[in-house]
């Protein structure tokens, strides 16, 4: 749980500053078309976590150690994205052997 907390700290983290970064600089033409989403809240239930504002929904799960996104859902319109076989990154080593996100794991306290 405590390594749980550790992840939950980050991808706050980032959502954070992401948020910062858009709400600090007005661009000139619209980042996001509609009203100000809000502030970003998260639960944790088990081995997921979710992350959600008034416009979209997060969920992130933990399987064999690894975190991989299971969905995103757009509240506007309903519509969810099943993310659970898409790979979220991918890193090209020497020699094109390739580690994706399910290649990074967790370390386990015991």
């Amino acid at each position: 749980m405590q390594q749980l907390t550790k992840i939950v700290s980050v991808i706050l983290l980032i959502f954070s500053g992401l948020q910062f970064a858009c709400t600090k600089n007005k661009p000139v033409q619209p980042f996001f078309p509609g009203d100000y989403p809000g502030k970003v809240s998260y639960t944790i239930a088990g081995n997921s976590l979710t992350l959600s504002n008034e416009a979209i929904t997060g969920e992130w799960g933990i399987t064999d150690n690894s975190v991989f996104l299971k969905s995103v859902t757009n509240k506007y319109d309903g519509q969810t994205v099943n993310l659970e076989d898409v790979l979220l990154f991918a890193i090209e080593l020497d020699g094109g052997k390739q580690l994706t996100n399910l290649d990074f794991k967790l370390k386990i306290q015991t």
